[in-house]
């Protein structure tokens, strides 16, 4: 089976001791974890702030970068979201790629 092609929401540069970068992170760029899931793209607050924890994770350059919950949604090629931001932005971050 291909990897799952993965959003993450809310993988901040500024918070690398952050749930994200604690939690989900580590699994999914170990062996096991990139077996299994790819990460195709990441939503932050900003465009800008995407493009910053995908440099600073060391993520691929074609990771794609949003600041939009509603263009992350429209991203035909996401087929699994990983929401890691605080629980009361989990809806608003989240809802537009549940529908």
């Amino acid at each position: 089976m291909a990897p799952i092609k993965t959003a993450i929401i809310g993988l901040s540069a500024n918070a690398i001791t952050g749930w994200a970068a604690a939690a989900h992170l580590p699994y999914l760029l170990s062996a096991e974890g990139r077996a299994k899931f790819q990460i195709v793209a990441l939503l932050n607050s900003s465009e800008k702030a995407a493009k910053e924890a995908i440099a600073t994770y060391g993520l691929p350059a074609e990771t794609r970068a949003y600041g939009d919950p509603e263009a992350l949604a429209a991203d035909a090629e996401v087929e699994f979201v990983v929401n890691s931001t605080r629980v009361d932005n989990h809806y608003p971050t989240a809802i537009a790629s549940v529908r």
